[in-house]
C-alpha cells in the first residue's frame, strides 16, 4: 500500500488530532477525511474523544477491556472492516467479517447504522497469547494476508 500512513497518538491528550492535522495539510499526501481510518479504545469513543471526527473519518472502537497482557486484539482485522464499508464492500461480506472476528453477532441493521455513521464498536475474540513467538507468527499470518490482497 504505496499511500498507507500510520500515525499514532493519544485521543485524550490531543496528540493523535495534531498528527492528523500534519497529515491533511501536507501538499505532499492528498488526503480526505473519508480516507482516515481511526482505531481506538472504545472506552475513548464512550468518552467523545473522537467526536471532532464523527462522520467524517472511519472510527473502529475496539473493548479491550478483557485482553490482560496476554491477549491478541484483532486491530489489523478491525481496520479492514472499516476499509471494506469505505470501499462499498457488499453487507454481507462486512456481516460476515465482522461476526468472524467478534465475540458478539452484529445483526443486518446494527451494521448498517454503523456504516452510516462511519463508526465501528467491536468486542473482539481475544486471542491467548504465550510467547512472543505466538505472537511474531500472528502478524506474520496477518502480513501474508493484507499483501495478498
Amino acid at each position: 500500500f504505496p499511500n498507507f500512513r500510520i500515525i499514532r497518538g493519544s485521543g485524550s491528550s490531543g496528540t493523535l488530532n495534531t498528527e492528523i492535522d500534519g497529515v491533511k495539510e501536507d501538499k505532499d499526501t492528498n488526503v480526505e477525511d473519508g480516507n482516515i481510518f481511526i482505531i481506538g479504545k472504545k472506552a475513548n469513543i464512550d468518552s467523545n474523544i473522537f467526536d471532532r471526527f464523527e462522520r467524517f473519518f472511519w472510527i473502529t472502537g475496539i473493548d479491550d477491556s478483557d485482553a490482560g497482557q496476554t491477549g491478541y486484539l484483532p486491530v489489523f482485522e478491525s481496520v479492514t472492516l472499516t476499509i471494506m464499508a469505505a470501499m462499498g464492500a457488499d453487507i454481507e461480506a462486512i456481516k460476515e467479517f465482522y461476526n468472524e472476528i467478534s465475540r458478539q453477532p452484529a445483526s443486518m441493521a446494527e451494521l448498517e447504522t454503523m456504516i452510516l455513521l462511519r463508526q465501528f464498536i467491536i468486542i473482539p475474540r481475544i486471542m491467548k497469547i504465550d510467547t512472543d513467538k505466538e505472537l511474531r507468527e500472528i502478524y506474520k499470518l496477518v502480513r501474508r494476508i493484507y499483501t495478498a490482497a
